[in-house]
């Protein structure tokens, strides 16, 4: 007993993307705005309320109505694409295979804020390329965020470090953070 006929079942997938799209990741997905201009599913304030820790406040010294928020590119691997511009646009240096990258910005809690992309895996298009592309002006990003919020990010974003504090964002970084420590310590050593 098998599948009669493919097309059904492709059809069904795409119905089901299509509905996802519209009628879901909106809701709960994303910095989408409504036809007033308000954010549709989750506002700032909203963020800072429900999704804001008060540890993690206090660990970063965060004032009350700043946000937090981690970045991260990640990888879909995808099969070989028969298109050969296609497959050079998605050819991964790094990895050896093919892939699409999607940004992931969480909250302090873990959820999930918006996860913008996916975005070809070119060299044009490594993490710190992808924020700065986010936070352009009159991106819903740029827009989303407050200087004083604090944008916890990986030494892959170390090139976004400039387009952050122009914002008036704190960048942090642990490698960024592990190397001032050790420089600090070296040089009391040295003394």
């Amino acid at each position: 007993m098998g599948i009669e006929c493919v097309s059904i079942v492709s059809d069904c997938i795409n119905h089901v993307c299509i509905i996802l799209e519209q009628d879901f990741f909106p809701l709960h997905l994303g910095l989408q705005k409504n036809e007033n201009g308000a954010y549709i599913h989750l506002d700032r304030s909203q963020a800072i309320e429900k999704h804001g820790t008060r540890n993690f406040n206090l660990l970063f010294g965060l004032e009350a109505n700043s946000l937090a928020f981690i970045a991260d590119g990640t990888y879909l691997f995808i099969e070989k694409p028969q298109d050969f511009d296609l497959q050079k646009e998605t050819w991964s240096m790094q990895k050896k295979r093919n892939l699409v990258k999607p940004m992931i910005l969480c909250l302090s809690s873990g959820y999930v804020l918006h996860c913008p992309g996916p975005f070809l895996a070119n060299g044009k298009n490594n993490d710190a390329s992808i924020l700065n592309s986010l936070l352009r002006p009159g991106t819903p990003l740029n827009e989303y965020l407050r200087p004083g919020d604090l944008a916890i990010v990986d030494r892959g974003f170390r090139d976004s470090r400039k387009v952050l504090h122009d914002l008036g964002l704190q960048p942090h970084s642990d490698a960024h953070s592990c190397k001032t420590r050790s420089n600090e310590a070296f040089h009391q050593r040295v003394k």
